[in-house]
């Protein structure tokens, strides 16, 4: 088993819980998976704040470290010494920036535990049941099912209701958690087990990777629209935000559609927390909230040379 799965499945198995609920309250995914989503967003609310002024204090740094780069450029030693300086004065820390942003890495990972893996880490089905399950399919005259290995566990709740009399190996009660998973996977006529890489165009699974797309750029860049500074921002703190919604956007081609819902609704509500915060956390309210930092910051330093110095 990679780190990835036993991560998954470790953070799955407390996400599951949460999702697992609400599905139950709806008896459909994409209700579950909203409201899921906002929860997620809401305990995540102090560290997308934290990430906010993190980015915004790089900004500034950055400029700083410009002015400080073009008087010193012909003494490297001056320039280092300055540096110090500034990152001592202005309390810097270039990861604060990025660390934040991988918060919806480790959601993910925990999601995929709980949607892909679900007999597992829902359902409490042991390995040798799972495997049981898997060898009987295999085992089933060619053309009969076609069964899809990657996603074993979601291939499993597809085709139960047809395959029932050759799954004998779970309990009734996971035989009706994984009858209500069925159900609940199909969306107004959209199949959400569907791999949109696999399936043919009638059966608009393209559209929930087009939708994560779509709605991660718009995410972006209405988000940048709201706080120019996000473009000044230096290093690492550049990238992430594309890097990491791309990687999501790529697996939601060969992933079930269900992963497709989850980044779709996701960024949706991303979107929605960035214009809030934009309204009352906007750059403005938290330059001076930094500021105010700041001058308390280089007055404890003056007090604590002022000490030493006597």
């Amino acid at each position: 088993m990679n780190l990835f799965n036993v991560i998954g499945d470790a953070l799955g198995t407390f996400l599951g819980f949460i999702l697992w609920f609400f599905f139950d309250l709806f008896n459909s995914f994409v209700p579950a998976v909203f409201i899921f989503v906002v929860i997620i967003k809401v305990i995540s609310f102090p560290f997308e704040l934290k990430s906010r002024k993190a980015l915004l204090k790089n900004a500034k740094f950055s400029a700083k470290t410009q002015e400080l780069q073009k008087k010193y450029a012909n003494n490297k030693q001056k320039l280092n010494e300055e540096l110090a300086k500034l990152y001592e004065k202005e309390g810097f820390n270039p990861l604060n920036g990025c660390l934040p942003q991988l918060l919806p890495a480790f959601v993910f990972t925990g999601v995929y535990g709980a949607v892909f893996r679900p007999l597992t880490n829902l359902f409490h089905v042991s390995a040798e049941a799972l495997s049981a399950a898997v060898e009987s399919l295999k085992e089933l005259p060619e053309g009969m099912v076609n069964f899809n290995s990657a996603y074993a566990q979601l291939e499993i709740i597809k085709i139960f209701p047809q395959m029932r009399d050759h799954l004998t190996m779970f309990t009734q009660e996971q035989i009706s958690d994984i009858m209500d998973f069925n159900r609940g996977f199909n969306f107004f006529g959209l199949d959400l087990f569907a791999v949109p890489i696999g399936s043919s165009f009638s059966t608009l699974a393209w559209i929930w990777p087009v939708l994560s797309a779509v709605t991660m750029f718009l995410s972006i860049f209405i988000m940048q629209k709201l706080d120019g500074n996000r473009q000044q921002v230096p290093g690492c703190a550049k990238f992430v935000p594309f890097m990491i919604p791309l990687l999501f956007v790529w697996l939601t081609l060969y992933a079930p559609a269900a992963l497709g819902v989850y980044y779709t609704v996701f960024n949706v509500i991303s979107l929605i927390q960035s214009v809030f915060m934009t309204k009352f956390f906007g750059p403005k309210a938290l330059e001076a909230k930094e500021e105010a930092a700041r001058i308390a910051r280089l007055e404890l330093i003056e007090k604590n040379e002022q000490r030493l110095n006597k």
